[in-house]
């Protein structure tokens, strides 16, 4: 079995937690769905539980990195990944997942108190917005227009 990380046991005991067992396998479902059928209501089910779950691990005392593998452990656990989300692809280029990207600008975003990002949808109209990819998804979410999507 492939480990994410040095400790393991340290993740699956954060994940099987039971004041975190709900919002794990809800992440997962809301991760895939926004990968299969994106839309404005996914992407806020997505936001929500990502930032519930985050906030969850960091109180019981998960440092940023390990609460990062923990998503992604229960991406692959409870969805319908085989193997952990990345920004990066196989080849070591920026990834085309931008659902990912977003939830990994979410974790981040949760675990380190900053109000989430709202500015990328506003700005998918910008001829400069179009080469983000996070505003492209925002866009093909919201309707908007996508160049180059």
């Amino acid at each position: 079995m492939l480990s994410l990380m040095r400790h393991p046991t340290t993740v699956a005991i954060a994940l099987d937690n039971p004041r975190t067992l709900s919002l794990a396998p809800e992440l997962a479902r809301a991760y895939a769905g926004q990968r299969q059928h994106p839309t404005t209501e996914g992407d806020a089910r997505l936001r929500d539980a990502t930032l519930a779950l985050v906030r969850r691990l960091k109180s019981d005392g998960l440092a940023p990195e390990r609460v990062i593998v923990a998503i992604k452990t229960a991406i692959m656990r409870y969805g319908d990944e085989h193997r952990p989300p990345s920004l990066a692809d196989e080849e070591g280029n920026f990834s085309t997942s931008v659902v990912y990207e977003r939830l990994f600008q979410w974790i981040l975003d949760a675990y380190f108190d900053v109000t989430p990002r709202t500015a990328i949808v506003n700005a998918t109209a910008s001829a400069d917005a179009q080469r983000i990819p996070s505003a492209r998804y925002s866009a093909a979410v919201v309707g908007g227009p996508a160049k180059n999507a």
